[in-house]
């Protein structure tokens, strides 16, 4: 029975999604080892793209619907959903790496608007993680171009630059060295960019 509940909001937005023209499925009830997310719920999965070296980005969303409250009155009660959306990041962790890794990701999460990214020490996952809390009647295209839209954003501007500081590839100081260089170099071409 609570298999039900759980999959009815999925497949609701799987076929808002597919309707937007993403790629999606929902795995069946065996299939479900095979994501690589935090959570063991039921998960739609969502193809966002390829990285440059042909990797998917697959966004994996759970939907599971928050208690009622017993102050609340059950008439025309529509309940919030905690819907997760998780980015797995296929990465081969450096020891000696973990540390920038971990820098980096704390840096980035500064800067965005919708912070997110985390490093899963036991299992030496990384990932982007985003947790919406909504009403049904919220779940629109709009709002869901909006989510995968900044998702894909975030996904194709930093997966591989956090691979390879976590591959021990590069540093986070190198990084940010590069950072200063580019914005030197823009600032002598235009003075008038700095500002």
């Amino acid at each position: 029975m609570g298999k039900k509940i759980l999959d009815q909001p999925l497949q609701k937005i799987q076929l808002l999604l597919t309707k937007m023209g993403y790629e999606c499925s929902l795995p069946i009830p065996g299939e479900m080892e095979m994501c690589q997310s935090f959570h063991l719920r039921p998960t739609l999965l969502v193809l966002l793209g390829f990285s440059s070296h042909r990797e998917e980005h697959i966004l994996e969303i759970s939907a599971m619907p928050l208690l009622e409250s017993k102050v609340l009155p059950p008439k025309n009660f529509s309940p919030y959903y905690q819907i997760d959306f998780v980015i797995p990041i296929p990465l081969k962790i450096s020891v000696v790496a973990k540390e920038q890794l971990l820098s980096l990701i704390l840096f980035l999460n500064r800067l965005l608007d919708w912070p997110g990214f985390a490093f899963d020490e036991l299992h030496d996952q990384l990932s982007y993680r985003y947790t919406w809390l909504a009403k049904e009647s919220m779940w629109e295209e709009r709002s869901f171009g909006l989510l995968l839209g900044t998702f894909t954003l975030y996904i194709k501007l930093f997966s591989e630059i956090l691979q390879s500081v976590g591959e021990g590839k590069s540093s986070m100081e190198g990084l940010l060295e590069q950072v200063l260089d580019l914005y030197q170099k823009t600032f002598k071409a235009n003075p008038t960019s700095a500002n």
